[in-house]
């Protein structure tokens, strides 16, 4: 697949009825993500915010821009069919509808601030050990609260990838990066619960679970 047609599949995706109202600049021009294959070993796509300067061409100036991106290297392209690639692509449009990459910056700031607040309020009537444990402990919360949210972001994303194609090529997707994944770290892929709320990513069982109950639940409304 040549980078003209991933992007042109990434543009018709935009047209599905989740995305239609969005990406609109204030002067009603539609904002088009950058669409990149790189050159890289990877398995992987993902979608954010590419910050770059430029000379306004009305005032002569040197302004900030930033332009949305996704990014989907070689072998995934070769890993999946054309479906999955649609769920895929689907997922990493719903980071982009929903500025995602700001939320999680935004939220561990947030925490932090308040934690070194609370540190700081403590710092006149509490020992040095006990700002020590408050500082450990804290970071570990926020550190645990940002991958949470990470995942909470991760299975809505799915939720849209799964619309735009369907929940069935998401989940296959899926199970195909987790067989590489597998194949390639040599392990069967099984994850402790204690260490998966410090995963970016839910585990690939709870993603497809997630899917499938989701699929049941519209099925039983309708």
């Amino acid at each position: 697949m040549r980078e003209q047609d991933l992007r042109h599949m990434v543009y018709s995706i935009m047209n599905h009825p989740l995305f239609k109202d969005e990406f609109y600049k204030t002067n009603g021009e539609r904002l088009m993500p950058i669409v990149e294959i790189p050159q890289s070993y990877e398995i992987n796509a993902y979608a954010g915010v590419e910050e770059h300067t430029k000379v306004d061409e009305v005032t002569k100036r040197v302004v900030k821009v930033s332009e949305l991106k996704i990014i989907v290297t070689p072998f995934l392209i070769r890993l999946l069919d054309i479906e999955e690639l649609k769920a895929v692509l689907g997922h990493e449009l719903c980071h982009l509808k929903y500025k995602d990459y700001n939320r999680l910056g935004e939220s561990k700031t947030l925490q932090s601030i308040i934690l070194y607040l609370v540190i700081a309020g403590s710092a006149l009537v509490l020992p040095w050990y006990a700002l020590l444990g408050m500082f450990i402990v804290g970071s570990l919360l926020i550190k645990r609260n940002y991958y949470s949210l990470m995942q909470e972001l991760e299975k809505r994303a799915d939720l849209y990838g799964g619309a735009v194609s369907s929940p069935d090529a998401l989940a296959s997707a899926l199970s195909k990066l987790q067989g590489v994944y597998e194949k390639l770290n040599r392990q069967d892929g099984g994850t402790k619960s204690f260490m998966e709320h410090f995963q970016v990513h839910p585990s690939t069982l709870k993603r497809i679970e997630h899917l499938r109950d989701e699929e049941a639940q519209a099925c039983s409304s309708n």
